[in-house]
């Protein structure tokens, strides 16, 4: 099983607003992402979490936007990203189609994209996936490294080395 991130926690008593988080609010008053759990998701994160492609695509459809922060600056594609879920390349996929940003850096402690994410995390097929729709595997975290370094450091099921072949780079 991979290592998992943990979330920033926040105080007992801590209220969560647009002044101390760096939640994205939804244009629209009422709509679909104004709910958010603890930490800042909206639905449309926790449902790509769990691998509910149903709920996805009607939470999409009902205007959710694939590009919101939770309060660790993590978009619903991050989330996605790194899922082991058997329907992770669907929501993918449907993520990707309503317009959520392949290169986002989330804003949280790690700084990093979802396909430093994919790469770290998730599987073969989701970092073929993104690099497929044009994620950019030089573009650096916040520690400096970008997804080709962390693959190599990690050596995380051979994405080193699909990471090069996506790319026609000679490894080794």
């Amino acid at each position: 099983s991979s290592p998992r991130r943990k979330r920033p926690r926040r105080k007992v008593g801590e209220k969560l607003n647009s002044e101390s988080s760096p939640c994205k609010k939804s244009p629209r008053k009422g709509g679909v992402d104004d709910k958010r759990n603890q930490y800042g998701e909206t639905p449309l994160h926790a449902a790509a979490k769990k691998g509910d492609v149903n709920k996805v695509k009607e939470l999409l459809s009902a205007g959710a936007n694939p590009n919101v922060s939770c309060a660790a600056g993590w978009s619903p594609l991050h989330e996605v990203a790194m899922s082991a879920k058997s329907e992770a390349l669907e929501i993918l996929s449907l993520l990707l189609d309503h317009g959520a940003s392949v290169d986002v850096l989330a804003s949280g402690e790690k700084a990093v994209t979802p396909l430093q994410d994919a790469v770290l995390y998730g599987s073969k097929d989701v970092v073929r996936k993104l690099v497929g729709t044009g994620a950019d595997i030089y573009l650096k975290n916040k520690e400096g490294k970008n997804a080709l370094e962390l693959a190599q450091e990690s050596d995380t099921q051979g994405m080193f080395d699909l990471l090069c072949e996506l790319k026609g780079i000679k490894s080794k």
